[in-house]
C-alpha cells in the first residue's frame, strides 16, 4: 500500500523517519531531475543512474542526521552534484594511478635499424606534407600556417588577416579538406 504525501515537507519528513513509501516517492520524484542534470554533467548514462541510487542510498543510510531544507528539489540536486562529482574526480585519478602503472610495466626497446628506417619513411612523409602544403592557395596556407604554426585561434587569424571570423573558418576547412581528399596522402596513410 503507497502513501500519499501532499507537499515535499512532508515527505522529507517521513522520509527522515524512515518511511520506505517515502523513500520510494522521492525516488520516483526525484529520479527523472536527477537523471537530467547527470547527463548534463556526465554523458555515461549508466554511471549515472548507478549514482542517482548510490546517492539516495547514502541519503537514507544518514537520513537522521539530515536537516529539513527549504527546497527538497535544490537540496538534491546540490547534493548529487557534489557527490557526482566527487565521483568523476575520483575515477579520473584512479585512472591516473593505473596509467601511471601500466607505464611502469611497459618497457618498448628499439633497435638502430628501426630508428633509420622509421626517420626515413618520416623524412619523406614530411617532403610530400611539405608539397602539399605549398600546393594549397595563398590564402589557405597563411590560415593554416597561423592557425597550426602560430597556434592563432580562428577569431586571431581573422583579426590577423582582417577578414570575417566566418571567413576565416571556411578557408581553414577548405585547406584542410584540400589536404584530405588528396590522393597522396590517403596512399600515405595506408602505408603507415
Amino acid at each position: 500500500m503507497s502513501i500519499t504525501f501532499h507537499s515535499d515537507q512532508l515527505l522529507w519528513n517521513a522520509f527522515k523517519a524512515g518511511n520506505r513509501d517515502a523513500l520510494s516517492n522521492l525516488f520516483k520524484t526525484y529520479y527523472p531531475i536527477l537523471y537530467r542534470y547527470g547527463q548534463k554533467i556526465h554523458n555515461n548514462h549508466h554511471e549515472v543512474e548507478e549514482n542517482i541510487q548510490e546517492f539516495f542510498l547514502y541519503l537514507y543510510e544518514r537520513r537522521a542526521r539530515l536537516t529539513t531544507p527549504d527546497s527538497i528539489k535544490s537540496y538534491l540536486l546540490k547534493s548529487f552534484r557534489r557527490r557526482l562529482l566527487n565521483h568523476l574526480e575520483q575515477s579520473r585519478s584512479h585512472r591516473k594511478r593505473m596509467a601511471q602503472y601500466a607505464d611502469q610495466l611497459v618497457d618498448i626497446q628499439f633497435s638502430v635499424d628501426e630508428i633509420m628506417v622509421r626517420q626515413e619513411v618520416s623524412d619523406h612523409i614530411r617532403h610530400i606534407f611539405v608539397d602539399m602544403l605549398n600546393a594549397l592557395p595563398k590564402r589557405q596556407r597563411e590560415v593554416i600556417y597561423l592557425r597550426y604554426y602560430d597556434q592563432l585561434t580562428i577569431a586571431e587569424v581573422a583579426q590577423v588577416l582582417s577578414i570575417s571570423y566566418q571567413g576565416a573558418v571556411n578557408t581553414a576547412y577548405k585547406a584542410i579538406k584540400a589536404l584530405r581528399t588528396n590522393e597522396t596522402l590517403s596512399q600515405i596513410s595506408a602505408f603507415i
